[in-house]
């Protein structure tokens, strides 16, 4: 009795037999290409992420070494003495106490920051400005050296060369220039 009903719907149905079991060609060409469609959306955006991390953090990178280079030159300012600025004031030079005459200068053409002549900023670094401010730097003034230092630095990538990371910090002498 239930094969004569399994049977009854079939021909009910209004397909022949040999079609109701598989699919189509269209059938299987729509399925596919929707397939095709999908996997490439997933693709595309698993690839735009990749590109997105790989910018961050060549980013943090150059923020990572432009915070480094301030820290260093933060911490041998602060026993210095003697500070002299160029006129551009790309150039800072002071005498720290047990070392000698240190001069902080931006590389204008190689885009770094240097000590004593030695490139200080990593090579994934782009500098695009080091500038110095002093106030106090007078012997005689009866007040502590105060050295603002603005450093502007970006990435090396392609994506974010327009993309400026400015920086700044001022630091206090605990010499005071006699």
């Amino acid at each position: 009795m239930k094969q004569h009903k399994i049977k009854h719907i079939i021909l009910e149905s209004g397909l022949p037999r040999a079609e109701s079991r598989g699919f189509t060609l269209i059938e299987v060409l729509v399925a596919t290409s929707l397939f095709v469609v999908i996997i490439g959306i997933a693709v595309g955006i698993f690839v735009n992420s990749l590109r997105s991390e790989n910018t961050i953090v060549a980013l943090m990178a150059a923020n990572d070494n432009a915070s480094l280079t301030l820290e260093q030159m933060a911490r041998e300012i602060r026993f210095s003495s003697q500070f002299s600025l160029s006129d551009d004031r790309n150039s800072l030079s002071f005498t720290e106490k047990g070392v000698g005459r240190v001069v902080y200068k931006f590389d204008p053409d190689g885009q770094f920051v240097e000590r004593n002549g030695e490139r200080l900023t990593a090579r994934n670094v782009i500098v695009d400005y080091l500038i110095f401010e002093l106030r106090g730097q007078n012997a005689g003034d009866s007040e502590a050296t105060r050295v603002n230092i603005r450093l502007g630095v970006k990435a090396i990538d392609k994506t974010f060369t327009d993309s400026t990371t400015d920086l700044q910090t001022t630091v206090v002498s605990r010499q005071l220039d006699s």
